[in-house]
């Protein structure tokens, strides 16, 4: 199998307007967590918690997802 048909798969979800990759859904839900954070209209201690799961959502993304990607790409290059 070519490299570039292994990424044309892996990434095909991209143009289905149903499915949502994975990676971009959890960086959205994070991005919404820290609007949360930084709005006025909340209490302080409600904005130190979504703080800290912002924090704890950042760390398990790149812990769980970019060590996923990075095994992807590493099984491509020894695909060759």
């Amino acid at each position: 199998m070519s490299e570039l048909s292994a990424i044309t798969r892996l990434l095909a979800d991209l143009g289905d307007p149903y499915h949502y990759p994975r990676e971009l859904s959890w960086l959205s839900f994070t991005a919404r967590v820290l609007q949360e954070a930084q709005s006025a209209d909340v209490p302080l201690i409600q904005r130190v918690r979504y703080l800290g799961s912002f924090s704890s959502n950042v760390d398990e993304f790149f812990r769980v997802r970019v060590a996923e990607v990075r095994r992807r790409g590493i099984f491509l290059i020894n695909e060759k």
